[in-house]
């Protein structure tokens, strides 16, 4: 991924304390990379956790991965017609999750 324009993985999940007084601080689930924070989930009252937000955390933090993955498998297909249309079909999910990932 050398044309990248994202920043380099591997992407992590942290969890911080946000500054606050007395009951009012925060929990905040979000993901960094190479010191530099990639986005921060919604947050939540200290003691209570949302499940979802954890999924999107590590969702968020696979992305480098998972696109990185789609470049191989497409690279590792044959240009020529593809022998089921459920192939084609993959194929053309893998190009337009590469094009999302890269913003086209």
């Amino acid at each position: 991924m050398s044309n990248a324009k994202h920043t380099p993985g591997p992407w992590a999940i942290t969890e911080y304390i946000a500054p606050g007084y007395g009951h009012d601080r925060h929990k905040y689930r979000g993901v960094v990379a190479d010191g530099l924070k990639i986005c921060e989930t919604h947050p939540s009252i200290i003691h209570s956790y949302d499940a979802r937000d954890l999924s999107n955390a590590s969702l968020i933090a696979a992305a480098p991965e998972l696109l990185e993955a789609l470049i191989q498998v497409r690279a590792a297909m044959p240009d020529r017609t593809f022998a089921t249309v459920e192939a084609k079909l993959v194929i053309d999910m893998v190009n337009a999750a590469i094009a999302k990932a890269e913003g086209k």
